[in-house]
Order: C-alpha cells, then sequence, then structure tokens
C-alpha cells in the first residue's frame, strides 16, 4: 500500500495527476522579444481559468464546490472594493460559505476595533504618561470605529 503525504490541512502534497499536464501553450510573444507580452487572456485561456477555477471543490468533502467556484459559477465579478460579505458574495456562497463568511465579518470588526482601541491608547499615553504632545487624531477617531463596526 502507498503512503500518501498530505499537508496540515489534509491535503495531498504529492497528487496522481499532475496538475500542470493541461496548460494551454504560451503565447508566441512569449519567447520573442521583439513583441510586446502584455497580460490579456485569449478567450481559450479564458475558459481555461474558468474551468479550473469551477473544478475546485471545498476540502474534506464529496464534491462540494468551494466558494472560489461557487462566484466564478454565479460571474461575481471581483474589484477592489467588493467585500467577502457583500450581498452578491453571499448570493453565490451556500449555507455553509455564509456562516463562515459572518463569522469572517464578525472577526474582522472585532479586529477593527481592536486596532482603533490600541491606537487610542498608544496617542493617550503618549501625550499623558509620557509627556510627548501626540495629536489626537485616533482618539477622536475612536468613537466613529466602534459606532461603524459595532453591530457586527
Amino acid at each position: 500500500m502507498r503512503q500518501q503525504l498530505q499537508d496540515d490541512d489534509r491535503q495531498l502534497l504529492i497528487e496522481d495527476e499532475l496538475i500542470f499536464c493541461s496548460i494551454p501553450k504560451p503565447p508566441f510573444e512569449w519567447n520573442d522579444s521583439t513583441r510586446r507580452l502584455d497580460f490579456r487572456l485569449e478567450s481559450f485561456e479564458e475558459r481555461f481559468l474558468r474551468n479550473c477555477f469551477l473544478s475546485v471543490e471545498r476540502p474534506n468533502t464529496e464534491g462540494t464546490p468551494s466558494l472560489l467556484a461557487r462566484l466564478v459559477e454565479h460571474r461575481v465579478e471581483m474589484t477592489d472594493r467588493l467585500e467577502l460579505w457583500s450581498s452578491k458574495v453571499r448570493a453565490a456562497a451556500d449555507q455553509a460559505d455564509r456562516e463562515a463568511l459572518l463569522r469572517a465579518r464578525q472577526a474582522a470588526a472585532l479586529s477593527a476595533i481592536g486596532r482603533g482601541v490600541y491606537a487610542a491608547l498608544v496617542e493617550e499615553i503618549r501625550d499623558k504618561h509620557d509627556g510627548i504632545s501626540t495629536c489626537d487624531v485616533q482618539r477622536s477617531n475612536l468613537a466613529t470605529v466602534v459606532e461603524k463596526f459595532a453591530a457586527d
């Protein structure tokens, strides 16, 4: 019997199938220094990547699509402004992913408030304890940070 090597998340370190066996050939410009290479995908490259993302499964499940696969399937366009817990992402997610996204949002909110409190305390200590004249940017902003994230 062959021993299967796994990482900390119990994912196989060595797979029977070579993962790069079906990568499309590089564009002609790849090896031609006289031609400009850009990062625009050809339609066949887009299809290839889409199919790769669609095949990503949630670890330790039998064929359950990952959140990434669901986002690709629903054609959710990821932008700099799209948050993981936005309505578009939640609509594509299944119940387990929605629960995980809620916990992630709550953890992010707790972290934001914690960073705000820490920054305000550093200003206070510098100003009152150390006697170093310190602006009150963080102390003044703390109430706004708490108000913004308190509900989560």
